[in-house]
């Protein structure tokens, strides 16, 4: 039996879209200066004309030429998330004059270990229609599976998928330190609870509130999914 709470967030990612806005080749390290004098915590990876990237050990923001997103992880990660981004939508705003939207969306990737991969895809297989479900055209025995589902209205849209895989982790070593670090860490087993809530159509700089959109869309994605597992 699957429940919603039984799954962790792993990732929440925030990304709002606009018209190229060529300005940021003037303005990135203005971008840069401002962001992070609220989120000290922040370094710079990449400050150039067309992309301005910012890093913790949490939180990963980027601003280009028609989007910024941020991704957070961690304990946190929703109030962080929410944060960063509030931030982003108005140093855009106001340094690349930006006064409507294309497209802001919020993604939160959940996921439950397992102890193979036969447990993880048993524990999903129920949430496959019977008629995916039946017809295999792999040959063999399945190692894993990922389906899902779109739906748009007039003003918002949900993707959300249900996968169920192996994750193995490959570091690059070097040479070195061959002797006392390994390159490879423990297979994980795992079922993904990946879900992308979207506004359709263009958003007015002036109605938006990120972070409580976000707290809308998090409900929204948890509404879905506790119907989808009940």
């Amino acid at each position: 039996m699957l429940d919603f709470s039984d799954y962790q967030i792993e990732t929440i990612t925030i990304e709002a879209r606009y018209d190229p806005a060529f300005v940021l080749w003037d303005k990135a390290g203005e971008i840069w200066a401002e962001v992070q004098s609220q989120f000290p915590e922040l370094r710079a990876q990449n400050v150039a004309p067309s992309q301005v990237v910012f890093e913790s050990l949490d939180t990963r923001a980027a601003i280009e030429l028609d989007a910024f997103r941020a991704i957070c992880r961690g304990a946190n990660a929703e109030k962080l998330a929410a944060e960063v981004s509030q931030k982003l939508l108005q140093v855009c705003s106001d340094r690349l004059k930006l006064a409507v939207f294309k497209r802001i969306g919020l993604r939160e990737i959940r996921k439950r270990s397992f102890e193979d991969i036969d447990k993880a895809i048993s524990a999903a297989m129920p949430l496959v229609p019977a008629a995916f479900a039946k017809s295999s055209f792999v040959g063999s025995k399945l190692k894993a599976i990922n389906f899902g589902v779109r739906q748009e209205g007039e003003s918002s849209g949900l993707t959300a998928s249900i996968r169920a895989e192996v994750r193995e982790t490959k570091l690059t070593i070097p040479w070195e330190a061959g002797d006392r670090f390994k390159s490879d860490t423990p297979k994980e087993y795992l079922v993904l609870l990946d879900s992308d809530y979207f506004t359709v159509g263009t958003t007015p700089r002036a109605a938006i509130n990120i972070e409580e959109w976000a707290k809308q869309a998090s409900r929204t994605i948890k509404r879905h999914w506790q119907g989808v597992l009940q």
